[in-house]
């Protein structure tokens, strides 16, 4: 099984916009021990998968998994782009990753930046369903049935976890060493073309990698023998040096200085030929450098965490993995050399050096004379030297020179989907992503054939239709589905710009991102994945942005639910009462009345809080009265009158004796 980790890691990371020094600084490692694992000549650990997965906000099945599709994560851009896993010829599975641009990314140049192949035949490929919730491959261990001796006593939850980390291990293990044993080869090493190694020009030949990693040369060319499995060629004058995949070296041509003996060159990852020496970059970050070293070209045995060599009459440069410059051998200008920083790539010529750096502009170091000025370069993507003049290849698959040479530049200002460039002396080489090789200028020993590239590239047509609307939350763009474009790029003119790719001919963006009553530019670019067309001119279009008046608020409201039950059977007593009420309102509801009964409360009263109320109010049955009797009535005893008194005498009806003062009672 082929290692297709190296591809995953690649397109994560450029689409997480990440140098290599960057992720590496991430990971808690060396670049060089990062640039293995994009290379397949090594694989991280099981922690480091972990880390990884959790970077790329993807599961572990996905990162390991070669049969997963990649659902690219989301990055605040409202649309991602699934690409799928698709089926080689040999029915091995394998990653056919698609360039999200018709040129490779510019960044931090590495030896270990494979070239995104770029899907073909896209139309033959299954549509790929977008991938399920992942599925975890560290299973836990549940004990679901207990032995008899057991029974009773609780899990060892402890050991359930022991258990399930064992078989994760395991799992990832044999997932490892399929990996690490799939991508074995030679000396361990898988290394993958990147564009703007591919093409090369001396002054009598030039020389180009095809895809299936195979020479193709024209000119006055040595005898290629063994020129296959590369992934860079390299040349100077009368020799040319080729870079396999597997990190030895194969050369043709003059060996009068012992340029050509690189047989014990081991796990190179980059190569440049000089004047009369090659020199190689390895993959534990030193140099190897063979051939003349009378001007100390080769003096490089101290050079640590070098990731690209460039040579030229008499030294040699090179590029580490912060980007910074150093230089052995004869050469002028070294110190202004040294000072460069964040460089990618750096080209040669007879009279002055480039450099590109991490902000895809040029700067120019003169060997002799004056530079040539390269302030017109921008958004550049490979470089190449020649006399007079430096070119440079635009992210847009164009050249773009700087030079007073006003033919070859009209010659040039007309190719359109390049991919790879060369110079040398007076003249300039390009290869097509179609497979035609153009050039301009001298052309004395026939290094290209072909001076024009029309119709064999196609351009896309362009965005129509584009309908920008908002709602609440959202503004949303819709435009008419361009025929052979896989996917549209979006940008619009906010702080900081807003950029995205969407495979649906439509995108919505939140509203967050745009300012009220500003004016914003929208540029919609449709955009292929093969090199059978490019990319179209964009679109563009104005828009002002209004924020919507936010609707007020509701108040919420809460339901208030009193019911109405007899106490002794639980039977409705009454029609229940039901009031919606705002938060915060009061209520107070008089319970009704029934004959022979009484209710728990006579008026439910309160407040309504923040939630639905229910209450339940019992009414209980009146007990039945017991009769009071009628007491019978005491008859009031007549008083008897004193008749010691003369009143009481006569109240007596006796005759009272005043002188006697006695009464005498009534006969």
């Amino acid at each position: 099984m082929v290692n297709r980790l190296p591809e995953k890691l690649v397109l994560l990371r450029k689409h997480f916009g990440f140098s290599q020094q960057e992720l590496a600084d991430k990971m808690g490692v060396n670049v060089v021990e990062y640039m293995g694992w994009e290379n397949g000549r090594a694989i991280c650990n099981l922690a480091q998968f972990k880390r990884l997965s959790t970077i790329f906000q993807i599961s572990l099945d996905d990162m390991l998994k070669n049969t997963t599709d990649i659902l690219l994560p989301n990055l605040g851009l409202e649309d991602s782009i699934q690409i799928p896993f698709l089926k080689n010829e040999g029915n091995e599975s394998m990653v056919n990753i698609p360039s999200m641009n018709p040129q490779p990314t510019v960044e931090q140049k590495t030896a270990q930046i494979q070239r995104v192949k770029q899907v073909e035949e896209r139309q033959q490929a299954k549509p790929q369903k977008a991938p399920e919730k992942p599925v975890n491959t560290i299973h836990r261990v549940d004990v679901n049935t207990q032995t008899s001796k057991n029974k009773g006593k609780k899990p060892n939850k402890k050991m359930f976890a022991i258990i399930g980390g064992i078989v994760g291990v395991l799992i990832l293990g044999i997932a490892i060493f399929i990996f690490l044993n799939g991508n074995k080869g030679g000396d361990g090493l898988n290394l993958r073309m990147a564009q703007d190694e591919r093409l090369t020009l001396s002054q009598t030949f030039s020389v180009y990698i095809t895809d299936d990693g195979s020479a193709k040369a024209t000119g006055q060319t040595p005898q290629l023998t063994n020129f296959n499995d590369l992934v860079q060629v390299s040349s100077y004058k009368d020799f040319v040096i080729g870079l396999k995949k597997d990190g030895t070296l194969v050369g043709a041509g003059s060996n009068s200085y012992g340029q050509l003996d690189t047989k014990d060159i081991k796990k190179a990852i980059d190569v440049a030929a000089g004047d009369k020496h090659t020199v190689a970059a390895l993959e534990d970050g030193t140099v190897a450098c063979v051939g003349d070293n009378s001007t100390g070209a080769c003096d490089i045995k101290e050079w640590k965490n070098i990731v690209d060599v460039e040579a030229g009459a008499g030294f040699t440069l090179g590029i580490d993995s912060s980007g910074s410059v150093f230089v052995a051998g004869n050469v002028v200008n070294s110190a202004s050399m040294t000072s460069q920083q964040n460089v990618t790539k750096i080209a040669v010529g007879s009279n002055e050096v480039a450099f590109l750096n991490k902000s895809q502009t040029v700067v120019t170091v003169p060997l002799t004379g004056t530079a040539t000025n390269v302030s017109s370069l921008k958004n550049i993507s490979q470089i190449a030297v020649g006399n007079g003049f430096v070119v440079g290849l635009g992210n847009d698959g164009k050249i773009q020179i700087a030079t007073s040479n006003e033919e070859i530049k009209k010659i040039v200002d007309a190719w359109t989907g390049i991919g790879s460039i060369a110079a040398n002396g007076d003249t300039i080489v390009a290869y097509t992503t179609a497979g035609v090789l153009v050039g301009a200028g001298n052309n004395a020993y026939s290094v290209y054939q072909n001076t024009s590239i029309s119709g064999e590239v196609e351009k896309l047509e362009k965005v129509t239709n584009v309908q920008v609307s908002q709602d609440k939350t959202k503004i949303k763009l819709s435009w008419n589905k361009v025929e052979g474009a896989d996917y549209y790029e979006v940008k619009i003119s906010t702080n900081p710009e807003y950029v995205a790719k969407s495979v649906e001919a439509s995108l919505s963006i939140d509203q967050s991102k745009f300012q009220d009553g500003e004016k914003y530019t929208i540029t919609i670019t449709a955009a292929s994945n093969t090199d059978k067309e490019m990319n179209s001119e964009p679109f563009t279009t104005e828009f002002t942005f209004t924020l919507a008046t936010p609707e007020p608020t509701p108040t919420p409201t809460y339901t208030l639910t009193i019911n109405y039950v007899y106490d002794d059977n639980g039977s409705t007593a009454y029609q229940q009462f039901t009031g919606t009420f705002n938060s915060g309102d009061t209520y107070s509801v008089k319970s009704p009345t029934i004959d022979g009964y009484s209710p728990s409360v006579a008026t439910v009263e309160g407040k309504i809080a923040d939630k639905n109320l229910e209450i339940t109010v019992r009414y209980m049955k009146k007990a039945t009265p017991t009769p009071t009797p009628t007491p019978t009535p005491t008859p009031t005893p007549t008083a008897t009158p004193d008749t010691t008194t003369e009143e009481g005498c006569h109240t007596a009806g006796g005759t009272w004796n005043p002188d006697t003062s006695t009464c005498t009672p009534k006969s």
